[in-house]
């Protein structure tokens, strides 16, 4: 015989969870955190759910994973697991053994997104054995000023170049169906990189025009051409 939980979709599922949370519950599953394994669990702001972590590994990163969800899920109230995401510019994560592969401004030299979309398809593969379901990237920013620290982070100072890179990026990572895909974050939306002197996270100095034609276009493609499913926003 089948639970009312077997029969019901996943929305019908999460809506009837929120309606039991409390309110406490729901703000920590607005919450993010960083965990370090390797240190007492305890001592780290995972008590009573948390809706995000980022696992900093050592040598056995699944065992870690499962460590810290194990962890989360027993001193929750429902049991609710953590999204884990990590950082996927150049390879799946900063794991022991995870594949690195160059920089996106090395990427973006290439003229070739079909490499990028191939690099992103093995990400995407090894992401998930590990049990990883969110990418914190691309970047789609425009490198337009070389003091900004993140430069090397972009595919280089043409919009139409960034978009199509960044296109190829998400359809790799998240593939054809999500269930088996990683969900990718495209950032830092908007003007993030052509700031006041080139100083990280200070104010963005770009005129309205500039950056609905020029800094919105690779963010534009993602969303239209790639079904890019989740957006970081700008530090500024």
């Amino acid at each position: 015989m089948q639970t009312n939980q077997e029969t019901q979709t996943p929305v019908e599922r999460a809506r009837e969870l929120l309606s039991e949370l409390s309110l406490t519950e729901k703000l920590r599953q607005l919450g993010c955190t960083m965990t370090l394994p390797m240190l007492p669990l305890e001592y780290q702001d995972l008590k009573g759910g948390i809706g995000a972590a980022t696992v900093v590994g050592g040598e056995d990163y699944c065992s870690d994973l499962r460590k810290v969800q194990d962890y989360i899920m027993e001193n929750s109230p429902h049991h609710i697991p953590a999204l884990f995401h990590a950082e996927a510019l150049a390879g799946s994560t900063v794991a022991v053994g995870g594949n690195q592969y160059p920089i996106s401004v090395g990427l973006g030299a290439t003229f070739e997104p079909e490499i990028v979309e191939e690099m992103c398809d093995a990400t995407r593969r090894q992401m998930l054995s590990y049990g990883v379901r969110h990418a914190l990237s691309p970047v789609c920013d425009l490198a337009r000023d070389p003091r900004w620290g993140r430069s090397n982070e972009c595919y280089g100072n043409d919009p139409t170049l960034a978009a199509a890179m960044t296109v190829a990026f998400v359809k790799g990572l998240q593939g054809d169906d999500l269930t088996e895909g990683i969900a990718a974050c495209g950032k830092h939306f908007i003007g993030y990189s052509q700031t006041e002197a080139g100083l990280n996270t200070h104010k963005t100095m770009v005129d309205p025009r500039e950056i609905r034609e020029q800094f919105a276009k690779p963010f534009e493609a993602a969303i239209n051409l790639a079904g890019l499913r989740t957006i970081m926003n700008s530090y500024s």
